[in-house]
């Protein structure tokens, strides 16, 4: 494949997205202890409590998003679980529903929030660096 390809692609911003998610994901994974399956939970439901109002989700929603097969949602459940579970836990576990369903706590906020923060930054400075004009205003503020 040679440059005129990529230059074919034409989806410029999906690419920088794709780049920056990259390089965000490693550093707080990095910063906050995480394996890229625990990242990718904590960001589904928070991207589901922003967008669809639907805070709570089970174990089987989670394997359905991440795009694991149901042979490897043992290996979700024991994630979720680790997740929920500590002294500081990330996902807060709601027994009141069947089957039971996970929210966002507010550790888990707290890693959504840096992944958001980092992105806006990354995304700002990968453009100047390609020159592209950012067309977003970046504020950064400490929460």
């Amino acid at each position: 494949m040679d440059i005129r390809s990529i230059k074919s692609i034409d989806d410029r911003a999906l690419l920088e997205a794709s780049a920056v998610r990259r390089r965000v994901d490693s550093y707080v994974r990095r910063e906050f202890d995480l394996q890229q399956l625990d990242l990718d939970m904590l960001l589904i439901i928070g991207t589901s409590s922003a967008n669809y109002r639907r805070p709570l989700l089970s174990v089987r929603d989670l394997v359905l998003l991440t795009g694991y097969s149901e042979s490897n949602r043992d290996k979700v459940y024991k994630r979720v679980e680790a997740l929920s579970q500590g002294e500081k836990p990330f996902l807060d576990r709601h027994d009141n529903w069947a089957p039971v369903q996970y929210s966002v706590a507010y550790y888990g906020l707290k890693v959504i929030r840096r992944h958001i923060e980092l992105t806006k930054m990354y995304r700002d400075d990968m453009r100047i660096y390609l020159g592209h004009e950012s067309q977003y205003e970046v504020t950064v503020s400490e929460s």
